[in-house]
């Protein structure tokens, strides 16, 4: 978990969505939190290849600070998981409803999805 923390610190840095997640504190079990959103991992699917996804279809917090919603991160997990998928790394059995709540039993799945 740490040496991917460092990661997507150091892989999203620039990127001005996925900030607000970051950095993640690689000596911690943040990692979860800060993707539960689905923003982080879409935006590293897009560093893969910038047509895994239509980043316009993220949902992505207010301009006055709002966080998202369930429903805008189960959106955002579901194309995630696709996106991963088209890009040949997709976790059989792994939902976005996992990917939000990050129970024990999803969270290694959730780690296969990155490496």
């Amino acid at each position: 978990r740490a040496a991917l923390a460092r990661h997507l610190n150091w892989a999203l840095a620039s990127d001005e969505h996925a900030s607000a997640s970051l950095p993640i504190d690689p000596s911690c079990s943040a990692f979860f939190g800060a993707v539960a959103n689905g923003i982080v991992l879409s935006k590293y699917a897009l560093r893969v290849d910038s047509t895994a996804l239509d980043e316009r279809a993220l949902n992505l917090p207010g301009e006055r600070g709002q966080l998202l919603g369930r429903e805008d991160m189960l959106q955002n997990q579901s194309l995630c998981l696709n996106a991963a998928t088209a890009i040949g790394c997709g976790v059989p059995g792994l939902t976005p409803q996992q990917m939000v709540d990050a129970p024990p039993s999803g969270q290694q799945r959730a780690l296969q999805l990155v490496w």
